[in-house]
C-alpha cells in the first residue's frame, strides 16, 4: 500500500470513527451536569441500556465536547506518525560513480580545480556548483628519502 492510500484510509477510519463518539456523547449528556463523579456513577448504568437515549439541553454542548475531544487525538494521531520507506529496509543509498562526478564538479580550465582523487577533482567556483570547498586532509603520505 503507498502512502497516499494509507493516509486516506486513516481518514476514512477517522470519519467512522464519529459514530460511536457521538453516541458515547449522547449516552453521557444526561449526566454531564453532575460533574466527573455523577458521569463515572452514571456510566454503567448507560452501557447496560446502551439504545436508550435521551436528548437533554446539554446534548448538544456535550457531542461538540467529545468530537472537539476526538478531533484533538485524531490529530495528534496524524501529526506524530513517522515517514518509513517501506521496501527500502537498508535506506535507497546507491554506489557513485567517480567519472560522473568528476565530470558534474570539475572546472573545464584544469589549473581551477583541486584534487581530491586521482580520478576526482572540483571546481574552486563554489557558487557554479554550490559546493563549499573545505577540505579536512587527515594524514599524508609524503615519502622522505633518507639518506
Amino acid at each position: 500500500m503507498k502512502n497516499g492510500d494509507d493516509y486516506k484510509a486513516g481518514v476514512i477510519l477517522s470519519l467512522f470513527g464519529i459514530i460511536p463518539v457521538v453516541w458515547l456523547a449522547l449516552l453521557t449528556a444526561p449526566y454531564i451536569s453532575g460533574g466527573i463523579v455523577e458521569i463515572i456513577g452514571n456510566l454503567s448504568v448507560a452501557v447496560e441500556n446502551p439504545f436508550s437515549i435521551t436528548v437533554c439541553g446539554d446534548s448538544v454542548r456535550t457531542v461538540l465536547i467529545f468530537l472537539l475531544a476526538y478531533g484533538m487525538g485524531i490529530g495528534v494521531y496524524f501529526s506524530t506518525r513517522r515517514n518509513y520507506r517501506k521496501g527500502e529496509e537498508h535506506g535507497s543509498a546507491k554506489w557513485g560513480n567517480a567519472g560522473a562526478l568528476n565530470k558534474k564538479y570539475r572546472d573545464k580550465n584544469a589549473s581551477e580545480n583541486k584534487l581530491l582523487t586521482q580520478s576526482v577533482r572540483i571546481g574552486l567556483d563554489g557558487k557554479k556548483h554550490r559546493r563549499n570547498l573545505n577540505i579536512l586532509v587527515v594524514g599524508d603520505s609524503v615519502i622522505i628519502g633518507l639518506s
